[in-house]
């Protein structure tokens, strides 16, 4: 597969070469987005308070500032070619504004892409179709409001994990994609060696070997692949993604757990306002008990002024191990004080069961965050 794979790419390489009709554009954006969070809560699950603050939130500090969304620095571009394709690049750095000790600059997203009428082609790190095609029909919140999705998506491996942004990925795309209305559109996306499960000690730290290296369980070349469709119908699309974790046991690993993840899902646009939607995922968790995981989310978006929208949804989700997700409530207020500034409130709040040795314990998280984005 490895020689069939470069082969292609290198006839594809030939078949671009001097043949463009425009040089390449160069276009730089991006933003700083900062916001107060209060946070009070006994777990944290689902909702991870602090993120980039310096030293971090919790029950105790109650206060933060904090860059969730991550302030970031974009450069991209593309360049048409005689032969009717154009090819792109897109290169998105994280910024890290609040120096939380942290790289200043680390890699969100960067990859070439390949586009023709119906089809596009885009290789390396880069939005998940999972979320195009899951999340996205009643999750739209900016930081905050992903606890359901979490719940769920964070029993794959790897960068699939979380479902947002997946690391080396070769994804082929007919039509818009998971978040166009076009009649019908389907995306097919192979992972590349993103399982990042090591050999772990009792404490969860990795072991070493003999040259002080992590010992991978996953010898896997291409670790997962991820299959997303959707069709729409006037005013409703409906929609559904399958991830399927793809193993090769090391020489340290025996009988490695492939889980997969199924979702199904819809969004009907009332008007040019108002949007509802729905996703159900569920997790085949591949272990010795045969344990599923499942969770469900509703939202909508309600746009009240050209300048003012509302976000409001709730989750809830379950697993055969008694870890429960009871609810999961969430929302977002949107203030366009111009096309480049806004004034984002987000607010999230869960209630979890999670079974352990001792017994279920129930912990109540909530948060409470006003943002400021500039955009340039």
């Amino acid at each position: 597969m490895f020689k069939k794979t470069s082969l292609a790419l290198a006839v594809a390489g030939l078949a671009f070469a001097g043949q463009s009709i425009a040089a390449p554009s160069v276009n730089v954006s991006g933003f700083v987005d900062l916001g107060i969070e209060y946070y009070s809560g006994d777990t944290g699950s689902y909702i991870f308070p602090g993120m980039q603050a310096p030293q971090g939130n919790s029950d105790d500090q109650n206060i933060g500032m904090i860059n969730p969304v991550t302030s970031r620095f974009t450069v991209s571009g593309d360049e048409t070619h005689a032969n009717g394709w154009t090819t792109g690049y897109h290169i998105e750095q994280n910024v890290n504004v609040l120096d939380d000790g942290g790289p200043s600059f680390q890699t969100r997203q960067g990859y070439i892409s390949l586009s023709k009428d119906q089809h596009s082609i885009i290789i390396g790190s880069q939005w998940s179709p999972l979320f195009e095609y899951s999340a996205w029909n009643a999750m739209k919140t900016e930081g905050h409001g992903y606890g359901a999705y979490y719940f769920t998506t964070e029993l794959l491996p790897g960068s699939l994990a979380y479902g947002f942004r997946n690391d080396s990925t070769i994804n082929y795309t007919f039509g818009g994609g998971g978040y166009d209305t076009s009649p019908f559109t389907f995306t097919v996306a192979a992972h590349i060696g993103e399982d990042d499960r090591v050999l772990l000690d009792a404490n969860d730290d990795p072991i070493l070997d003999a040259d002080g290296n992590s010992q991978k369980l996953n010898d896997s070349g291409i670790t997962g692949v991820t299959l997303g469709g959707a069709a729409s119908f006037g005013q409703v699309t409906v929609n559904a993604a399958y991830v399927q974790s793809i193993v090769s046991d090391s020489d340290v690993s025996t009988d490695l757990a492939a889980p997969s993840l199924a979702s199904i899902g819809a969004k009907f646009r009332a008007n040019d306002q108002l949007e509802v939607g729905f996703n159900y995922q569920s997790v085949d968790k591949d272990d010795a008990a045969g344990d599923k995981r499942t969770s469900m989310s509703v939202g909508g978006m309600y746009e009240l002024a050209s300048d003012l929208s509302i976000h409001a949804g709730y989750g809830f989700g379950e697993d055969d191990d008694g870890t429960e997700l009871e609810s999961d409530i969430y929302a977002q207020v949107i203030k366009s004080v111009s096309d480049t500034f806004h004034i984002r409130l987000e607010l999230e709040q869960t209630s979890s069961i999670t079974s352990d040795a001792d017994g279920n314990e129930k912990g109540d998280d909530t948060v409470v965050a006003v943002f400021l984005r500039q955009s340039f």
